[in-house]
C-alpha cells in the first residue's frame, strides 16, 4: 500500500446487540483501530433499542503496516465500559482489486464476543483517500476514546 493514505469510515448502524443476554437500552459507542497507535471512537448513543442508527463519520490514517481494521462496539454501564462485540475487517475486503479509485464500500460484519459467541451486526461504509485528497478536511482526533 502507498504511504499517506486515509480511511473514511461511516458507522451506519448496529443491530441485535445484547449484554449478558439482555438487549442494550443505551450507552453504546463504537471504537475503530487501524493499528495500536491509531484509535478513535464515536460519541455515546443513549437511544435506539436493539437497532441503533448511528450514522457517524470517522476519518483516520490507514498505515501501510495495517492488515485489518478492528471495530469494537462497547456499552457504557454503571459499572464501567463493557465490550459488546468485535469485528476484524481485513484491509483486502475494501482495498485492492480492480475497483475504481475512491470507491465506496458498504459492508456488514457479524460481531463476536471474546469467547466467539455471536452478538449482533455492524453496518458501515469505507472509502480510502490519498493524503493529497484530504487537504482541508478535518481529521478526527485519534487521541480521544470514549470511556478511555
Amino acid at each position: 500500500m502507498e504511504k499517506g493514505r486515509f480511511m473514511e469510515i461511516r458507522i451506519i448502524s448496529a443491530e441485535d446487540l445484547d449484554l449478558s443476554g439482555r438487549p442494550i437500552k443505551g450507552g453504546v459507542f463504537v471504537t475503530v483501530q487501524t493499528d495500536p497507535n491509531c484509535r478513535c471512537s464515536t460519541g455515546v448513543y443513549t437511544e435506539g433499542g436493539s437497532y441503533r442508527y448511528l450514522n457517524e463519520n470517522l476519518q483516520m490514517p490507514l498505515p501501510s503496516s495495517s492488515r485489518a481494521v478492528l471495530v469494537e462496539v462497547n456499552c457504557k454501564t454503571y459499572s464501567g465500559v463493557k465490550k459488546v462485540g468485535t469485528a476484524e475487517i481485513p484491509i483486502s475486503d475494501f482495498d485492492g482489486g480492480n475497483l475504481p479509485k475512491d470507491y465506496l464500500h458498504i459492508l456488514s460484519y457479524r460481531l463476536r464476543e471474546g469467547n466467539g459467541k455471536r452478538n449482533g451486526i455492524i453496518n458501515l461504509s469505507i472509502r480510502i483517500k490519498s493524503s493529497a485528497e484530504w487537504r482541508g478536511y478535518p481529521m478526527f482526533s485519534p487521541l480521544w476514546v470514549a470511556g478511555g
